[in-house]
């Protein structure tokens, strides 16, 4: 039996199941306040919530320069937009260490290759930290790394 995935539309706000299998590239993970469990989302119907936390200060803003470092030719973002963002999310805390881990997998694969692999990898670890394991044939499909580097890459980023 085909695996079923959960598609939340926000716009109508309204629920449908599809084959895993037909997951489109670039679905992500989410939680559905008032829903219990997974549902998958296009990343462009995502809505910003409001801030939730004041402006960094010492070391959560540390480590928001450390993510914002981390990806200069694959995802160039000031400094300003990654703290917005970890400032509206419910976790901050949680989340800047989901980033630092993204970012510690991209540069343990990320040396000696060309910007084109590097921005696939990019690609990658965000679909690793988006989906489960067992949903990244769905949602990724490499042009430039080789199936055994993919590999190498889903390993280091799970931890196994």
């Amino acid at each position: 039996m085909n695996p079923t995935a959960t598609i939340y539309d926000p716009d109508s706000k309204s629920f449908h199941e599809i084959p895993e299998s037909e997951l489109a590239p670039g679905m992500i993970r989410a939680q559905v306040e008032g829903r219990e469990g997974i549902v998958w989302i296009e990343p462009g119907k995502l809505k910003q919530a409001d801030f939730q936390h004041p402006p960094f200060i010492g070391e959560r803003r540390d480590k928001v320069a450390q993510v914002q470092a981390a990806f200069p030719e694959v995802y160039d973002k000031s400094y300003e937009f990654w703290e917005d963002g970890f400032r509206r999310d419910t976790n901050p805390d949680k989340e800047i260490g989901i980033w630092l881990h993204i970012a510690e997998t991209y540069s343990a694969f990320a040396s000696d290759h060309p910007r084109e692999y590097r921005g696939e990898l990019f690609r990658l670890v965000l679909a690793c930290s988006n989906s489960g394991r067992d949903q990244l044939k769905h949602v990724f499909e490499p042009d430039f790394i080789q199936p055994d580097q993919v590999e190498a890459v889903i390993s280091a980023f799970y931890g196994s």
